[in-house]
């Protein structure tokens, strides 16, 4: 009689006891060298239980996967989505600044809110002539906060700049003016850089395209701007396919932990 290694009979007993007895269930026939296929959905959610449940608690800290997040309630086997995301969904409502909601973007919010306070401690002590790292950062970015100073000096500081472009007489002064511009990182015309290359991966090569403005072009300004058409039809659903107000257009979503 083959006797199963401890960690497969514990993680077999904690499938048992997650799937309860209202679970479906099917007969475990395990072959030479592991577990069988039937078996892997009931084990992957004992897994994901073992994980989450053990010593998380009592860091206070949830690294990787946070029971809270879990709904236990719903049998794995009957609606893993349900019994992964359900902790968080229940207790997660969509911003109404976003089109789309989810894990990473609470980690990105997160994010910048640290870096805001950085910035914020670091501009409130900046000297009037920084030397450090720290304190040109913080100069530089009261500096972009400061809005009056800003509306003060109007278009003055970009006057030796704009200077300079006005004296451009000939091609070669437009070539060097460019070259210029190119190489304090400010890519007139067109942009310029590397990039792999696309029939030879391992290989990268120069790259250019075509540039633009940082501003919309011109008939985002002028052009008269169009009534938006209701559909008189009852439901989107319905006139999706005879009209451009479908859900998809304008849908909200929510997206869980797992699912981001």
């Amino acid at each position: 009689m083959r006797r199963r290694p401890a960690r497969a009979r514990h993680v077999r007993a904690v499938a048992d006891a997650v799937n309860g007895p209202a679970s479906a269930r099917v007969a475990y026939r395990t072959p030479i060298g592991g577990f069988p296929l039937s078996a892997t959905p009931r084990l992957l959610a004992a897994a994901l239980a073992c994980g989450a449940v053990t010593a998380l608690p009592a860091q206070g800290v949830h690294h990787g996967l946070d029971p809270a997040n879990l709904d236990t309630t719903c049998a794995p086997c009957q609606d893993f989505y349900r019994y992964a995301n359900g902790g968080w969904l229940a207790r997660t409502s969509l911003p109404p600044e976003y089109a789309s909601y989810g894990s990473f973007t609470e980690l990105v919010e997160r994010n910048n809110e640290t870096l805001h306070r950085i910035a914020d401690r670091l501009a409130a002590a900046a000297p009037s002539t920084p030397k450090t790292t720290d304190a040109k950062l913080g100069a530089f970015y009261a500096s972009c906060m400061d809005s009056s100073a800003v509306e003060r000096a109007g278009t003055g500081p970009l006057q030796a700049e704009l200077g300079r472009i006005a004296a451009i007489k000939s091609t070669g002064e437009l070539v060097s003016a460019v070259a210029r511009l190119h190489g304090s990182g400010r890519e007139a015309l067109f942009n310029f850089g590397g990039t792999p290359d696309f029939k030879n991966s391992t290989m990268t090569i120069a790259s250019t395209s075509q540039g633009g403005l940082g501003l919309p072009d011109r008939d985002y300004y002028v052009r008269p701007t169009r009534p938006r058409r209701r559909c008189a039809l009852p439901t989107c659903a319905t006139c999706r396919p005879r009209c451009s107000c479908s859900a998809t257009s304008r849908s909200r979503r929510i997206r869980p932990p797992s699912a981001s």
